[in-house]
């Protein structure tokens, strides 16, 4: 179940990061206040994202003794 979910959410959070940063830059006026905004926005979406999958790839392995 865990595992479900953990690469659901990975999916999820790249693709809807990738439709903000896409819609970000389409609708708000040029500026460097903007710009930042939305980089830094699309930085935590993506990482946010690779934390998902750190962890789909943890539960998905098991671990050796």
């Amino acid at each position: 179940m865990k595992k479900g979910f953990y690469l659901f959410m990975t999916i999820f959070m790249i693709i809807v990061t990738t439709g903000m940063l896409f819609a970000g830059f389409a609708v708000l006026p040029v500026s460097r206040i903007n710009f930042m905004l939305i980089n830094a926005l699309s930085l935590m979406g993506y990482l946010g994202a690779f934390c998902y999958f750190d962890s789909f790839i943890k539960v998905k392995t098991p671990t050796k003794k």
